[in-house]
């Protein structure tokens, strides 16, 4: 019997080692399996940064764009703005020396712009010519306002 004995001791310690060598094999495989798990993890975190990332960068892209736009616009209505103010002070300027009635002592002149615009105006005889030069000068800016105006629409 000790000899049945000897072979269930062997097979016992055969089981064993068998049992160790799997255990350690799961083991490293169980630690394998956690280092790729975290690896993994490590990657995805990585990748939602960059596409965070990337959607702030997209977002900011996006208000910047949306400030520039806006930012010219304001300028362009400020340019426009400026324009009828300039426009409106010049008519103001215009309209401020009364133009005179059609008597005898009124002469009318008469200036054709290259457009075919024709700007008309009676002054006095005693005026000055100062005067006409003025009215013909408030005239032609305002003209030069509104071709201006046109042209940049």
């Amino acid at each position: 019997m000790n000899w049945n004995g000897g072979k269930i001791c062997v097979a016992y310690n055969n089981i064993t080692i068998i049992f160790a060598n799997y255990s350690r094999e799961a083991q490293r495989l169980r630690e394998e399996q956690d280092r790729e798990y975290r690896e993994s993890m490590e990657l995805e975190r990585r990748e939602q940064e960059r596409r965070e990332r990337e959607e702030r960068e997209r977002i900011e892209a996006e208000e910047k764009k949306k400030q520039e736009e806006e930012l010219a616009a304001a300028v362009e209505l400020s340019k426009k703005l400026s324009r009828e103010d300039a426009i409106r002070k010049l008519k103001v300027a215009f309209n401020s020396i009364p133009e005179p009635d059609k008597v005898p002592d009124a002469a009318t002149i008469r200036f054709q712009l290259p457009r075919g615009l024709k700007l008309e105006r009676r002054f006095l005889k005693s005026e000055p010519v100062q005067v006409s030069f003025k009215l013909n000068g408030i005239r032609f800016s305002i003209h030069r306002f509104y071709n201006s105006a046109l042209n940049n629409s």
